[in-house]
């Protein structure tokens, strides 16, 4: 799973960047009994932020205890008549797919065939659509996994066109991890999804975590930049930008000018990867003022990107091709 905050790309899981998290020394059963307590009391709201939301989750300790132990309990909540035991179970795997992944827990590799195979068991009967969110997002996961690539990808095709959104949502997801071609298309078409969520990670997915570049998915950003959701045109004006297409510049030059305040925004975002991809000398009146902000600004360095993108327009020629992504 992946969350997107404007100018970041995260890979869930954000629980292992925490250097300086304590060794929880609750058993399992505590640990397992915290999770169904949270789930029961805390269901997901989609006008909270998602990511704060996926943060106070507490699956923190299945991504460290990633053990034997954790994965057949998990197993067996995976098998509860209950959906909220089914989703916690499946959340656990998500946890424990990502730590052996990281970490190239030789012992424990063996367990991701079992794991992969539980859970297209499970997606094969499963109804509730909470529960098919996070049996999807856990094999996307799987999907960084080449062995398990091909097989999912053609699972996965079979829910892209599921009547709940929240399970398109996490196909849309699943799929920016992998390099099956056919991801992009499936991609292609989430982006038309009656759904504003489902667009928008089907854009963002396609214009900023993948790096494929073709007249294909560029046609498909241009046509998103007047949709009616306006994170989802955002998110098509970043995908067009990083890409060096005029589109994105043109768009951009009917903006006011960008403030220090705008650093956060999709716009400004489309606006500093424009400036480095083509290096157009017409940007610089949009990326002046932020970057005389930050040079008066005694303890606020000027950030990498931006200078990139100002010394780019200065020189009118694109930033270097490894500076562009």
């Amino acid at each position: 799973m992946y969350v997107k905050i404007p100018g970041k790309i995260l890979e869930v899981n954000p629980l292992c960047e925490e250097p300086n998290r304590r060794e929880d020394n609750r058993s399992d059963e505590e640990l397992i009994h915290e999770a169904l307590r949270f789930y029961a009391e805390n269901r997901f709201d989609e006008d909270d932020e998602e990511y704060a939301w996926w943060e106070a989750k507490p699956m923190r300790p299945f991504y460290d205890r990633h053990s034997p132990e954790i994965v057949e309990r998990a197993r067996k909540l995976c098998q509860s008549p209950s959906a909220l035991e089914r989703t916690v179970g499946a959340d656990i795997l998500n946890q424990v797919i990502q730590a052996i992944r990281d970490t190239d827990n030789e012992e424990m590799l063996g367990s991701l065939t079992e794991i992969n195979h539980d859970l297209l068991a499970m997606l094969e009967v499963e109804q509730d659509a909470e529960v098919l969110g996070s049996i999807i997002a856990a094999l996307g996961h799987l999907l960084h996994v080449n062995q398990y690539q091909s097989d999912i990808v053609t699972v996965l095709s079979k829910w892209q066109h599921h009547p709940a959104a929240e399970v398109r949502h996490a196909v849309t997801g699943a799929l920016w991890g992998t390099t099956d071609e056919r991801a992009v298309e499936m991609l292609l078409g989430l982006m038309v999804d009656d759904d504003a969520d489902v667009r928008d990670w089907a854009t963002f997915g396609l214009g900023s975590v993948r790096e494929e570049d073709t007249p294909d998915i560029r046609e498909a950003l241009a046509n998103r930049l007047d949709d009616p959701n306006a994170i989802v045109a955002g998110e098509a004006l970043v995908g067009l930008a990083r890409r060096g297409d005029q589109r994105a510049v043109n768009s951009l030059l009917n903006m006011q000018p960008f403030t220090a305040e705008d650093e956060h925004t999709l716009e400004y975002e489309a606006l500093v990867k424009a400036g480095i991809s083509t290096g157009d000398p017409r940007l610089l009146p949009l990326l002046e003022p932020v970057y005389q902000a930050k040079l008066l600004a005694k303890d606020d360095a000027i950030p990498h990107d931006l200078a990139l993108a100002y010394d780019a327009c200065h020189r009118g020629t694109p930033a270097d091709r490894e500076d562009k992504w």
